[in-house]
């Protein structure tokens, strides 16, 4: 019975492997969305080449201060953010999204 009381009073703690991989999701996501805010330009006609934006996210975030992402990891949130690949002459092209120019 005290169980029961306890569950209906404070309800159940996730699981320390879900928070984490919220946690991690998140700083993914974060990063992610910090450097297309701050580096890119969203449009659907746009195209950049996977390995230009990877490297850029890389310098964008050691000018930070924060760890980088595999590459792996890098293409899946972008996937997951909408921008898809697409392979093109045995290059991976990310589509609706570039690099800003400097002037830009």
């Amino acid at each position: 019975m005290k169980g029961c009381l306890k569950w209906q009073a404070s309800g159940l703690a996730a699981p320390k492997s879900i928070g984490d991989a919220t946690n991690q999701y998140r700083e993914t996501e974060d990063s992610v969305s910090c450097f297309i805010r701050d580096r890119c330009i969203c449009k659907p006609d746009a195209k950049a080449r996977a390995r230009a934006l990877y490297d850029a996210f890389c310098e964008y975030t050691n000018r930070s201060g924060n760890d980088n992402m595999s590459q792996k990891r890098f293409g899946t949130a972008l996937t997951e953010m909408g921008y898809e690949a697409k392979k093109r002459d045995g290059r991976t092209w990310r589509i609706g999204i570039e690099l800003r120019t400097s002037s830009g």
